[in-house]
């Protein structure tokens, strides 16, 4: 998707061409869910599933109509793609600093459903309205991206993976019984810093990568669907071994490393990104 975005624009205007790619992944995730929900009250879940299958078709035909055939280019084949890919040493950065983020993420993520009912005993009202503003925060923070990103990409990243720590790290201590009203605004922050940095990892790979860009981008995209897994899984065997609130705190200070590795490189290195 950002790939073929980023194909039939200008070099300037990649990193904005990213955000806007992902503007529709970011309001799926904010309100489809909420749609289907009020659709449920008063449509057959077969019915339902036609309407999305109907969409979904319809999708493809616009895509087949109004995006260009393209044809990448690339000065490396077979192997060789991704060894050259592995050869530039700020790609490979940026990569394990990604894996680090949304590993802790949805280590965390995974579970938040059942720690805000089950563990906060929660209502049922609050709980989703926590997760609407965590859907509602990410699609606002990538319309802000389509404005921002292209002149403040490097500090968006900074300062969106350092919140993210913050949240984390905050969710262990007001995550309580009396304090819940904090986690509304942690909330907020968490989505939009999490939304940010899934759509600034890709534009950064794209913007380092150059000639690559559409290899380091297959790469990425295998780097965060295995992120998602490992996150799960580490977060059920932390879950299980100390609990959530340590492992809310054990994620906060992975995330915190991956701000201080990204900074000490893309930062105060100097790195362009």
């Amino acid at each position: 998707m950002a790939i073929t975005a980023t194909s039939i624009v200008k070099d300037e205007v990649k990193a904005k061409a990213t955000a806007i790619a992902f503007l529709g992944v970011s309001f799926a995730s904010a309100f489809c869910i909420v749609i289907v929900n009020f659709l449920s009250t008063y449509l057959l879940w077969q019915t339902i599933y036609n309407i999305l299958s109907l969409s979904a078709f319809a999708c493809g035909i616009l895509l087949l109509v109004f995006v260009p055939t393209l044809r990448e280019h690339s000065s490396s084949k077979g192997f060789a793609l991704f060894k050259k890919t592995f050869e530039n040493k700020d790609v490979v950065a940026i990569l394990l600093i990604s894996v680090c983020c949304i590993t802790a993420h949805f280590s965390i993520y995974s579970f938040v459903q059942p720690w805000l009912a089950n563990t906060l005993a929660l209502e049922e009202s609050s709980v989703s309205l926590l997760l609407l503003c965590f859907g509602v925060a990410g699609f606002l923070s990538n319309t802000l991206l389509t404005r921002y990103i292209e002149e403040y990409l490097s500090k968006i990243v900074l300062y969106a993976i350092a919140l993210t720590a913050m949240c984390l790290l905050l969710f262990s201590v007001f995550g309580i019984k009396g304090y819940t009203l904090v986690l509304y605004p942690l909330f907020v922050i968490w989505g939009g810093c999490v939304s940010s940095l899934i759509v600034c990892f890709q534009a950064l790979v794209i913007k380092l990568a150059k000639q690559e860009a559409g290899n380091a981008v297959a790469i990425y995209v295998s780097c965060f669907n295995g992120a998602i897994g490992l996150g799960a899984l580490l977060g059920g065997l932390l879950l299980q071994w100390f609990g959530i609130y340590i492992l809310m705190l054990i994620n906060g200070v992975i995330v915190l490393i991956a701000c201080y590795q990204y900074f000490k490189r893309f930062i105060k290195g100097g790195v362009n990104g």
